[in-house]
């Protein structure tokens, strides 16, 4: 698979036998920048999409399964609400697979909230 939009369904039925290229073009067009954190899934990483700055989710091959992937994707597409962290588009075409999201001004949750004060 190659890059996936989350503003769209896909509607092919090959989960690995195609190539798709949405409105998320190709991985290529993702350039990876500082690195903001890192878990047990992989790392997450500040990147350049098109002129905007978004977050890249790197999946580490041995963490999870494309399948278990693709559903964690597909779950993050249809959540839609101000509050939540709006998935831009997946790619899956090769490891590490990456999940693309906005760019949150501040930082994850938990560093905003453990930070002081001011």
């Amino acid at each position: 698979m190659a890059c996936h939009c989350a503003s769209h369904a896909c509607t092919c039925t090959r989960a690995r036998a195609h190539t798709h290229t949405a409105v998320c073009g190709t991985r290529q067009e993702i350039k990876l920048g500082k690195m903001l954190g890192a878990g047990n899934y992989g790392e997450v990483y500040k990147a350049s999409w098109r002129k905007t700055d978004v977050a890249v989710k790197t999946v580490k091959e041995d963490s999870m399964g494309i399948d278990e992937f693709m559903r964690e994707a597909a779950v993050m597409k249809m959540m839609k609400h101000p509050n939540l962290v709006m998935l831009i588009g997946v790619c899956s075409d090769e490891i590490p697979m990456y999940i693309v999201t906005e760019l949150l001004p501040h930082g994850d949750l938990l560093t905003y909230l453990r930070q002081p004060k001011s």
